[in-house]
């Protein structure tokens, strides 16, 4: 398997790049230990050039020490940067926390994500069977919508310009880095037909949702970083 050319691989290093970014440059609402944030982010980079130049197959990397010692210190990071106690953050730094969950997601989440078979652009982001629980109108855009989606663990907001979705139904999200529009902050797309209720937090199999759409905002997001 050349991990090297891996699509999962790649967009966890873009994100882990952001990360640093974020962390060097902006303020956070909570207090963090900067210096040692950022040196656990450069030996996350550093081990996970390891698990690129690897070169092992799916099934002996899931297991391999090289991909556990990527996840430990991922853990590290997540630990060091979980807002305790910032309930309701200032608008000022919603874009950012939302930013870091998704690349904290993107990263804890590698280890899962290799067990899927096949070097697919869409395989490396979540996507999940989501229970719409309230669906508005965007209130500066006329043509959007704004949906909350529950996976039972976790929720998400959605901005959508896709007409006649229905509370209560459930659809596949593709979690994908946040975008802003116009004061509300989309943190996945949707990306299926309704999907029967066994799906929830599961992820569906390719054919069930629209991976193409899913692997054009990836390879956006990788571009954007020279990274394709």
């Amino acid at each position: 398997m050349d991990t090297s050319k891996d699509y999962r691989i790649i967009v966890a290093e873009a994100a882990l790049k952001d990360l640093e970014k974020i962390v060097r440059n902006r303020r956070l609402p909570f207090p963090i230990k900067r210096d040692y944030v950022l040196f656990l982010i450069r030996d996350a980079l550093s081990k996970l050039m390891a698990v690129k130049y690897s070169f092992l197959p799916e099934s002996m990397l899931v297991s391999s020490q090289t991909l556990s010692d990527f996840c430990e210190v991922v853990g590290k990071i997540s630990e060091n940067l979980q807002s305790k106690g910032v309930e309701k953050p200032d608008y000022r730094y919603q874009y950012t926390l939302s930013e870091i969950r998704w690349i904290l997601r993107t990263l804890t989440g590698l280890k899962e994500r290799f067990k899927l078979e096949g070097n697919y652009v869409d395989y490396s982001v979540d996507v999940l069977g989501a229970k719409i629980m309230s669906v508005s109108h965007h209130d500066k855009l006329e043509r959007l919508w704004v949906l909350k989606g529950s996976t039972v663990d976790e929720s998400f907001i959605i901005v959508t310009n896709l007409p006649r979705i229905k509370r209560g139904e459930v659809r596949a999200i593709a979690v994908l880095p946040p975008r802003e529009f116009e004061g509300v902050i989309s943190e996945a797309m949707i990306c299926s037909n309704t999907l029967p209720e066994g799906y929830i937090g599961k992820r569906p199999g390719r054919t069930m949702y629209n991976f193409k759409e899913v692997t054009n905002l990836v390879e956006e997001y990788l571009a954007r970083h020279k990274m394709l």
